[in-house]
């Protein structure tokens, strides 16, 4: 996933849309229109850029006011939480044709994550993984039209990367990390049929509960706002 690169970094977007109350911190302090590159329910239910040889998606600032129709019903309540602590969500899923719902959020620096992953790792069926990068697709414009494609590594800037994040969650930092927080990963090792089938059970039971006990945790006092 990779912040917009147009400019503004936000996008018009014409459906209904339920209404949230006010974030810790985010407030709509300008109102943009941008038709280019928006994500759209497909119909096998992801809200993606567009499909093909693979699914891309672009990540949305969370102040647009229609926001909230870029976001996966099943994955939601994660996404809003971490909002309303004030966090910088960067792109989610709920999950599709076997891969793992998760949500990606935005820090200014690596120690940033010590608190969350205190909280989070001791959940069970919840991973955990830091990242310095985030971008691996680009927005841009063909006939007049917006496009998205993978983007070229050879090409990557990390430089470009903040600037563009910066501009989604008006912040003005220096660098970004990237922290994933997924549920059920198939991460075991391809001869464990017992351990995999023993996830799926669980995942099939427990889904519901597990999102909801991360966002349980996410409420609670020990779990930091975040007030950069």
């Amino acid at each position: 996933m990779m912040p917009n690169s147009l400019n503004p970094a936000s996008y018009s977007y014409v459906v209904s849309a339920e209404a949230r109350p006010a974030y810790h911190q985010f407030k709509c302090v300008e109102s943009f229109e941008n038709t280019n590159a928006l994500n759209q329910k497909q119909s096998n239910g992801r809200i993606n850029a567009g499909g093909g040889d693979y699914y891309t998606a672009v990540s949305v600032s969370p102040f647009h006011p229609l926001f909230h129709s870029q976001i996966e019903k099943g994955i939601s309540g994660i996404v809003y939480a971490l909002l309303d602590k004030n966090y910088l969500t960067m792109a989610s899923c709920e999950g599709h044709d076997g891969t793992p719902p998760f949500v990606k959020i935005a820090l200014a620096s690596l120690s940033d994550a010590t608190d969350i992953l205190k909280c989070l790792n001791s959940i069970p069926y919840v991973t955990c993984k830091l990242h310095k990068t985030c971008a691996n697709t680009e927005v841009y414009l063909e006939n007049g039209l917006p496009k998205v494609r993978h983007l070229d590594p050879a090409k990557f800037s990390k430089i470009k990367e903040t600037d563009a994040i910066n501009k989604l969650f008006f912040r003005n930092h220096a660098s970004y990390c990237f922290l994933d927080i997924i549920l059920y990963e198939h991460n075991l090792e391809w001869w464990n049929i017992v351990g995999q089938l023993k996830m799926k059970y669980h995942k099939f039971t427990k889904l519901k509960n597990v999102k909801q006990n991360i966002v349980d945790i996410i409420n609670s006092e020990i779990f930091p706002i975040y007030y950069k």
